[in-house]
This record gives C-alpha cells, structure tokens and sequence, in this order.
C-alpha cells in the first residue's frame, strides 16, 4: 500500500512537470501573437544600448519622459501602408494647410490624440481644422497617461493658448496611471 501511495505520488509529480513543459513551450511558441503572455525575460527587458543611444537626443524628457522633438519627422511601415508624421518647432503634430491658421483648439493625449497610424493631414485633429477652417493644435504623444497629458498641457499652453482645450481619453490611456507595468493590465 505504501508503495502505491508514492507511486501515485511520483507519477503525479511527472505529470505535472509534463504538463508545465508543456504549456512553456506553447507560450513560447505563439508569444509574437500574444503579447499579453509573460515570461521571465519580461520581467526585465533586455534594452539596446543602439535604441537608447537614438532615444536619449530624439525623445527624451526628463519632466515627461519623453516627448516629440520640435522638427522631428518619421515614415512608419504598416501592415498595408507607409505613412509619415511631422512634428514642427513647438512640438505639435504639423497640421497641413492650417498650420498658419489662428489655433481655436488644442488636443493633449496619446497616440490616439497623435494619431500615429496615418498621415498629417488624416489624424481626427485635422478634420476638426477642416470642420471649423481653423488650426487645431496637436500635442499629442503616443503611450502618454493621463498625468503626463497633463503636465504636457501646463507645459505648452502658457506659449500656445486656445480658447478650448481638448484632452482626449481612451481606456488604454486610464490604464496608464495604474502605476504598473503594461503587461499585467493588457
């Protein structure tokens, strides 16, 4: 009887490291669809010492974090296309055919309010130009939180004042403040 209870035992405990196996190697294998599965190596990323060379001069902020550089520009490819971004000398997304406009309104938030997936003259703030024949200023910059929209918007409007201020919100963007990393919450 004895034998039969270590037995089941030691055969419950190779089960169990089957079964962990396992489900290692399958979360493993599908992690590039799956970016929410976490793994030990993402507990601390491995950083490029290249990246954070580029970084520092192209997006650093020591108040925000980071930020978009006045008269930075970049192509970006898709899964269907090519678009480009441009950013002028105070730091908002340029506005096509209205940056020499008088400026109604500006817009603080993420890469929804950037609109970082299409062109200058595709993001919502521009057909809000479009709409009222005036400038929207875009200050948006992508993975901002809510607080750091806010420090964005003290920082820029004393030189870049409008009558109305748009600070625009996503969940995503209220996940942000959780004070965690991404990952756990995605």
């Amino acid at each position: 009887m004895l034998i039969d209870i270590l037995l089941s035992i030691v055969i419950g405990i190779v089960i169990f490291f089957i079964i962990e196996l396992t489900i290692q190697k399958i979360v493993f294998s599908v992690r590039e669809q799956f970016p929410w599965l976490i793994t030990e190596k993402d507990e601390i990323p491995n950083l490029s010492k290249d990246g954070l060379a580029k970084f520092i001069p192209h997006g650093f902020d020591s108040e925000l974090g980071w930020v978009r550089k006045p008269l930075t520009s970049n192509q970006e490819k898709g899964k269907h296309s090519t678009t480009e971004w441009n950013v002028d000398k105070n730091s908002a997304r340029k506005n096509p055919s209205f940056d020499n406009l008088n400026s109604l309104i500006s817009c603080y938030g993420d890469s929804f309010t950037f609109s970082r997936q299409v062109n200058d003259d595709e993001t919502w703030p521009h057909y809000l130009s479009k709409s009222l024949n005036s400038n929207v200023l875009n200050f948006g910059v992508g993975n901002y939180g809510i607080d750091q929209s806010l420090l964005r918007l003290k920082r820029e409007f004393p030189t870049n004042k409008t009558e109305i201020v748009i600070l625009a919100v996503v969940p995503e963007t209220i996940c942000r403040i959780l004070s965690i990393w991404k990952h756990y919450y995605e």
